[in-house]
């Protein structure tokens, strides 16, 4: 009987085979588990599970990505960094006896554990950035512009994804002083909305804390805007005495929005949706690339994880998401803005 167990502990994938040692020259099926996608370079122990009381001399192979960590009946395998579909196979005396497929359709995780890896991956913008145990630390070097550090998907996610990075304040935060997970989306849409912006800190010189902004430009008046007249408060979840803060935001199919900080639940939203409905237009929220913004303080960031819901679209069924104008907007988008009265975008289309 083949057992078909599936676990998800947060970055760890349990998959479990069921073989029989009793008849090891035959080889059996591959056995496809329901999971079927993953995390680039996400990890994954793979065990195998016996039938039989017979003892086995188990082997592991893979066509791409790397296997460690093995032992008698188990071992890990590390998702290379591409999409794809990649085989993972137990043999026994050289025989296949069990396989699992794994279709990787996995953005980023990282972890800024080295050099070569940021500077591959990431750039900075009016920022300096060092990499102190493992984290990615930065600040500002203009008085202009926010320091950002930046990163570009290789595709863009249609609706459907999470994401998700410690963040935290390396100074106090003074009056007006923010920072936060910035998400950079592409330019489709009737209201173009460029980034959505998770900000911590001392939001607007009073009792608030956090709040998801939203830049939208060409209509009617370029600037950063409330999602919601709830999308800002204040809670206890938020940690600014030089702790992390966990945050996760989501971006669902039907574009609603879920925040998390620390683990809990600050805003769900079906803002978005209803704007459209109201207002007959298409907001933009494919997702194109993720930042860590700051307007003063020194930050760091660590753990940066885009997750999608939704099968994805290649690379090559989509355009260049950078276009030459976008590309003016997004240096626009770098002003730091003036958040002592922030609106909403109801209350702005509602005046238009």
């Amino acid at each position: 009987m083949i057992k078909r167990i599936l676990q998800l502990m947060v970055l760890i994938l349990i998959v479990s085979m069921c073989i029989s040692c009793e008849d090891k020259d035959k080889k059996s099926d591959s056995y496809e588990l329901d999971f079927s996608r993953d995390i680039i370079g996400r990890e994954c122990k793979v065990i195998v599970e016996l039938v039989s009381s017979k003892e086995c001399d188990c082997t592991w192979n893979c066509n791409e990505g790397n296997i460690s960590n093995t032992n008698e009946y188990s071992a890990t395998w590390t998702a290379p960094n591409e999409n794809g579909e990649f085989e993972v196979e137990c043999l026994v005396d050289g025989n296949i006896v069990a396989g699992k497929t794994f279709e990787v359709h996995g953005v980023v995780y990282d972890d800024f554990s080295t050099d070569v890896h940021f500077q591959d991956e990431w750039e900075n913008l009016y920022s300096g950035v060092e990499l102190i145990d493992g984290k990615l630390n930065m600040w500002p070097t203009s008085s202009s512009y926010y320091g950002i550090v930046e990163r570009e998907l290789f595709h863009i996610l249609d609706p459907g994804y999470s994401v998700s990075c410690d963040i935290g304040n390396s100074e106090d935060i003074n009056t007006n002083e923010y920072y936060g997970l910035n998400l950079g989306v592409d330019d489709d849409g009737s209201i173009i909305a460029s980034n959505y912006w998770v900000v911590l800190g001392d939001i607007d010189s009073s009792y608030d804390n956090w709040a998801i902004l939203v830049f939208l430009y060409a209509y009617p008046n370029a600037g950063w805007y409330l999602l919601e007249e709830n999308s800002i408060g204040n809670s206890n979840s938020v940690k600014l005495n030089g702790q992390t803060n966990h945050i996760e935001l989501t971006m669902k199919s039907d574009k609603g929005i879920e925040l998390k900080i620390n683990g809990n639940t600050l805003l769900i939203s079906d803002e978005i949706a209803n704007l459209e409905n109201e207002f007959n237009m298409v907001f933009s929220v494919g997702l194109e690339g993720v930042e860590g913004r700051t307007s003063d303080p020194e930050i760091f960031m660590d753990n940066v994880i885009v997750e999608e819901t939704n099968r994805y679209r290649g690379a090559a069924e989509i355009n260049d998401p950078r276009s030459e104008i976008d590309k003016v907007i997004h240096e626009r988008a770098l002003e730091k803005i003036d958040v002592s009265n922030l609106r909403s975008i109801r209350e702005v289309l509602q005046d238009r």
